[in-house]
């Protein structure tokens, strides 16, 4: 399976949201630096219902779905 989104699938505004995709990035970002506290409880209800981000054992964490449009994202800013 292909590791990043196509450019077809990016444009398709169902998948993808633009704004939602810069959020998810900043989400990540506040994750990793453990700061959960940082982001606002309705963009993850927003990005678990998308299924970019998981509850596991009580820790947000990244899905496949996610961790692929982060990096077709940080992809399309090269």
């Amino acid at each position: 399976m292909n590791a990043t989104l196509s450019t077809v699938e990016l444009a398709d505004q169902d998948a993808v949201d633009q704004e939602l995709c810069a959020e998810l990035l900043d989400t990540v970002d506040a994750l990793s630096r453990r700061r959960a506290d940082l982001v606002d409880e309705n963009l993850v209800a927003k990005l678990v219902r998308k299924g970019w981000l998981q509850w596991h054992g009580g820790a947000l964490q990244l899905t496949s779905i996610g961790a692929r449009l982060c990096d077709a994202v940080l992809l399309a800013y090269r």
